[in-house]
C-alpha cells in the first residue's frame, strides 16, 4: 500500500504531501489545477520515462518520494530529475539501477488512465491483457525463438561461407603438415646443430685436443693417465683409516673423469667419420631456416604458430556442426514451439472462456446492461491476433473495440477490464478514467470502484462528483498565482468543506445552496459505500 507520496518542483507543485490510506481516495480540483500531475509523480517514483520539461520553472531538479508498506516491510522509494534530463533512484536509501524501481512499481501497484483507454484500441494492448489474465509464462516461448533465430542465423553463416572456411581449414591443415613433417624436437635445436656443425668442420683441431685429453686421462701401454693414477692411490690408501675422506673425494674425481673420458671417445669417434654428418646436419639447418623464415623469426615462434594453427584447425573442423545436425536440432525445436505456442491458444481460450462474463458483468454494474463484450481469437498456432469486440445494445453487430467505441464507453470498459484482469497489486491507480460519462452511470463507475477498494487501496483523479462521494478520503488541489508564479496547493477535505468541493464539481461554484445540499444528499447517501 502506497502510505506517503512526497512531490518537490515537478510541474506546478512545489512541494506536496500526501497522506494516504486503505480504501479509495479521490484526488479533485478545477481542470488544470494539476490533479493529474499527481499520477504523473506515481508514474516517475515507479520508473517510467521522464521528461526534463516537467522540472518546475526556476528549480534544479524534481524529486518524488514514495513510502509503501507492503506485506509489514516498508519500502522508501525516491527519484530526482534534472533539467538535463538526467534521473537517480533509490530504494531505502540505497542507489538503485532504474530496472529496479520499475519492478518494485510492477509490484506495488497498477496504474490506469484515459491514455489505457485509448491504448485499449490497440489489438496488442488487448492481447496483452488477456495474456495478463491467463497468466502466461513467457520465458519458455522466448528461450525456444532465441534458440531458433540463432539456429537459423548458424545455418545461414555456414551455408554462405562454407566454401571459405573449407579453403581456410584446407591452408591450416597444409602448413600444420609442413611444421610436422619437420619433426621439430627443441625450440633450441637449430643452435645445437650449429655448435655441432662448427665442431665437425673443426675436426682436425678438435681431434688432436680429445686425443690429448684421451691420453691424459686414460694413458696408453707404457703409461697411466690420470684416472688409473688416481685407482692405484686409491688401492694403496685402502688400508688407512686417516684417509678414508680423502679417498672419498679422489673416488668420485674418478668417476667424473670417467664420465668425461667416455664423452670425449664418443666426440673422437664422431669426428673421425663425419662428412655423412655434416652434411645431414647442414641439410637439417636449411630445412629449419625455411621454416622460421617462413613462421619465425626463431624456432619458438614455430613452435607457436603450430599451437594457434591447431586451435584454429578446431575451430574450422568443427566450426561447428554440420549444417545437418544443425537443421536436425532446428526441427527439434521447432517442435517444441508449436507445442507451447498451442499451449499459449488453449490457455487464451480458458482466459476467453472466464473474462467474457467476468467484463459482461462488470459492464452491467456500469450501466451498461444489454451491452455484449466478447473476444476473438485468431487461426495462428497461438491464437493470435486477438480482438475485443463491443455490442452496445442487444441485437446489434459487434464491432471490434480496435475500431469503435464511444469514449464514454471505451472508459466504461476498461473500467471493467480494469476490475476484472488489473487488481494484483493492492493499489490501484485511475486517473480520470470516469472521461465521458455522467449522471447515473457515474454513480455506477463510482460504486464499483468503492467495490473494488473494499479490500485494497484505489486512488482516483476524477472530476465528477457522482464518482468522488464514493471516496472514503478526498484531497483537493488548486493553483494559485504568487509573485509571477503558478503554484499548487494540495488539501485534505472532510466535513463541511468536503461538502462545498463536491457542491463545486456539481455546479461549478461553491456558493450555489441547491448545489450544496444536492453535495450534502450524496454523501449521506453513499457514505455506507465508503466503510464509514
Amino acid at each position: 500500500m502506497l502510505e506517503e507520496l512526497i512531490v518537490e518542483d515537478l510541474g506546478i507543485i512545489e512541494t506536496a504531501q500526501l497522506d494516504l490510506s486503505f480504501g479509495m481516495t479521490a484526488i479533485t480540483g478545477e481542470t488544470g489545477a494539476g490533479k493529474t500531475m499527481i499520477v504523473g509523480a506515481i508514474s516517475f517514483i515507479t520508473g517510467s520515462k521522464a521528461d526534463p520539461r516537467t522540472v518546475r520553472s526556476g528549480a534544479k531538479q524534481a524529486s518524488v518520494q514514495a513510502r509503501f508498506l507492503v506485506n509489514n516491510e516498508e519500502f522508501v522509494l525516491s527519484r530526482t530529475l534534472d533539467t538535463s534530463g538526467k534521473t537517480k533512484a533509490y530504494i531505502n536509501g540505497r542507489a538503485a539501477a532504474l530496472a529496479e524501481i520499475q519492478k518494485l512499481g510492477l509490484d506495488f501497484l497498477d496504474i490506469h488512465g484515459q491514455n489505457g483507454a485509448m491504448r485499449l484500441r490497440s489489438q496488442s494492448s488487448q492481447l496483452d491483457m488477456l495474456d495478463k489474465y491467463a497468466q502466461i509464462d513467457f520465458r519458455p516461448r522466448l528461450a525456444l525463438e532465441a534458440q531458433i533465430a540463432n539456429l537459423r542465423s548458424e545455418i545461414n553463416r555456414l551455408s554462405a561461407s562454407n566454401l571459405e572456411a573449407t579453403q581456410e581449414l584446407n591452408a591450416v591443415n597444409r602448413v600444420l603438415h609442413e611444421i610436422d613433417n619437420a619433426h621439430l624436437t627443441t625450440e633450441s635445436e637449430d643452435e645445437e646443430l650449429r655448435s655441432e656443425l662448427e665442431e665437425l668442420e673443426n675436426s682436425q683441431e678438435y681431434l688432436q685436443i680429445y686425443n690429448e685429453l684421451a691420453f691424459g686421462l686414460l694413458g696408453d701401454d707404457n703409461e697411466k693417465g690420470a684416472i688409473g693414477f688416481l685407482r692405484d692411490i686409491a688401492r694403496k690408501a685402502t688400508r688407512l683409516e686417516s684417509m678414508s675422506a680423502l679417498l672419498s673425494t679422489i673416488s668420485r674425481v674418478a668417476t667424473d673423469l670417467d664420465e668425461i673420458s667416455i664423452d670425449v671417445k664418443r666426440r673422437i669417434d664422431m669426428l673421425s667419420d663425419n662428412h655423412e654428418r655434416v652434411d645431414e646436419i647442414r641439410t637439417r639447418l636449411v630445412v629449419l631456416r625455411d621454416l622460421k623464415r617462413q613462421y619465425g623469426p626463431d624456432l619458438v615462434d614455430v613452435f607457436n604458430k603450430r599451437v594457434e594453427l591447431q586451435n584454429r584447425q578446431m575451430q574450422l573442423g568443427g566450426s561447428s556442426r554440420s549444417i545437418e545436425q544443425l537443421e536436425h536440432d532446428l526441427g527439434k525445436y521447432s517442435d517444441d514451439l508449436i507445442k507451447v505456442l498451442d499451449s499459449h491458444k488453449r490457455a487464451r481460450e480458458g482466459a476467453k472462456a472466464q473474462l467474457e462474463p467476468l467484463v459482461n458483468q462488470k459492464l452491467e454494474q456500469l450501466s451498461l446492461s444489454g451491452s455484449n463484450f466478447s473476444i476473438r481469437l485468431g487461426d495462428s498456432l497461438d491464437g493470435s491476433p486477438v480482438s475485443f469486440v463491443f455490442a452496445p445494445n442487444r441485437g446489434q453487430q459487434p464491432i471490434e473495440i480496435a475500431k469503435f467505441a464511444s469514449g464514454g464507453e471505451l472508459s466504461r470498459i476498461m473500467l471493467a477490464l480494469s476490475l476484472s484482469v488489473g487488481t494484483a497489486s493492492e493499489t490501484q491507480v485511475f486517473d480520470e478514467i470516469d472521461q465521458g460519462i455522467g449522471g447515473k452511470t457515474a454513480l455506477d463507475v463510482g460504486a464499483a470502484l468503492g467495490a473494488l477498494a473494499a479490500n485494497r487501496q484505489v486512488v482516483i483523479v476524477t472530476h465528477l462528483a457522482q464518482v468522488a462521494v464514493f471516496a472514503k478520503h478526498h484531497f483537493t488541489i488548486s493553483k494559485v498565482d504568487f509573485d509571477n508564479n503558478t503554484k499548487m496547493t494540495l488539501v485534505k477535505v472532510k466535513g463541511d468543506s468536503r461538502v462545498r468541493e463536491i457542491s463545486r464539481m456539481l455546479s461549478g461554484t461553491t456558493d450555489s445552496r441547491t448545489a450544496y445540499e444536492h453535495a450534502k444528499e450524496l454523501l449521506d447517501l453513499y457514505s455506507s459505500h465508503r466503510g464509514q
